[in-house]
């Protein structure tokens, strides 16, 4: 009888189809005379998946025609609002008496103003660059009756009648009270503003 190679062929055809619906690993087809003797091993090759079309159970997907995703850029990020920067018990300390915040401002600029028996100002201001920043500070300075240098807070400051402003890389920030700030909780405010920055 010769029903052997007639069944090495149907071995092989499901083994095909086996490998085209299974993702693509090869496969070893084997048959059995029908005598129940030798068998008959067939190896086929890995059915191909190419990047353009995928076939499955004989059908043929078309190419995809997505288009690649578009890299995107995203805008300067405005400079933090001012009042996460100095919380409502730091501002407090500034005035020894309760403060409560309220914030506003817009763009390049943020303001915090704190409120109670008196009033505690934050305003944070992001300059297009460090020597922006550096050239309003001296601004501010000249404006001043009197001013002393403020060190180890930032990369630069000044402290006068009233409260202080402080440069860090392009961004300024100027704190002022009424009254008058303590010096003391001036500076660790200050210390404070950096280091959220």
């Amino acid at each position: 009888m010769r029903r052997a190679p007639v069944l090495a062929v149907l071995a092989l055809s499901a083994t095909i189809a086996a490998a085209c619906s299974g993702g693509g690993s090869s496969k070893a087809a084997t048959a059995t005379t029908a005598g129940g003797g030798a068998s008959t091993t067939a190896v086929t090759s890995a059915a191909v998946t190419s990047a353009s079309s995928t076939t499955t159970a004989g059908v043929t997907a078309a190419p995809s025609t997505a288009a690649p995703k578009a890299t995107t850029t995203t805008a300067p990020t405005p400079p933090p609002d001012a009042c996460f920067l100095l919380t409502g018990a730091e501002a407090s300390a500034l005035v020894n008496t309760t403060v409560l915040a309220n914030s506003s401002g817009s763009g390049a600029t943020t303001v915090c103003t704190y409120k109670g028996k008196a009033t505690v100002t934050l305003t944070v201001t992001e300059f297009s660059s460090s020597s922006a920043a550096h050239a309003q500070l001296q601004q501010i300075a000249k404006g001043k009756s009197a001013t002393a240098p403020v060190a180890g807070i930032g990369d630069e400051g000044v402290a006068y009648p009233g409260g202080m402003t402080v440069r860090d890389g392009r961004v300024l920030a100027t704190i002022t009270s009424s009254p008058a700030p303590v010096y003391t909780a001036l500076l660790s405010a200050g210390k404070a503003i950096v280091s959220r920055l």
